[in-house]
């Protein structure tokens, strides 16, 4: 999803009366507009190999991105269940967020604790750390109450792609 303050001059031309492939929403309460795409697996599998080749995949964000690559190529192929997913989503983060808060990758502590340090450390802000608490309770329902809808998966992916690729 991407986020405008105000929309740039070329996009509300596109967006009035034609079938763009853009889907505008708007938030009542901060007044601000949000132009969303729609999920495109390939464009985004392509563009993290590409970004591995030159960035790496030794560091805390290539290893994370490595996972969630993956995670989208199983989507995608049908390989995946929305479950598995959801669970590699979240596990890519918290291992993510553990190296770059120098903890031990077998360390207990408990995911709001991680978010709670992460705060502190600023690699996260309060609506990610909101998102990320949000995707571990999804993973923490048992399987046969957890009803996990491809729009969740999707955004899942993409917003954990987002989050890590930021720091990269």
């Amino acid at each position: 999803m991407y986020f405008f303050e105000t929309l740039p001059p070329q996009c509300p031309q596109r967006l009035r009366g034609e079938s763009s492939g853009f889907f505008l929403s708007f938030d009542d309460l901060r007044g601000k507009v949000f132009v969303t795409m729609p999920f495109d697996a390939q464009e985004i599998f392509a563009s993290l190999a590409e970004k591995e080749k030159i960035k790496g995949h030794h560091s805390p964000e290539g290893r994370g991105i490595r996972v969630l690559s993956r995670a989208l190529h199983g989507w995608s192929s049908g390989d995946l269940s929305a479950r598995d997913v959801i669970v590699l989503c979240d596990q890519a983060v918290e291992d993510w967020l553990k190296a770059r808060l120098q903890r031990s990758p077998w360390s207990a502590q408990t995911k709001p604790a991680l978010l709670s340090d992460a705060l502190k450390n600023r690699l996260i802000d309060r609506m990610e750390a909101v998102r990320l608490q949000k995707l571990a309770n999804l993973r923490a329902q048992p399987d046969d109450e957890a009803r996990i809808s491809k729009a969740e998966v999707e955004t899942a992916l993409e917003f954990c792609i987002q989050l890590i690729d930021k720091h990269w």
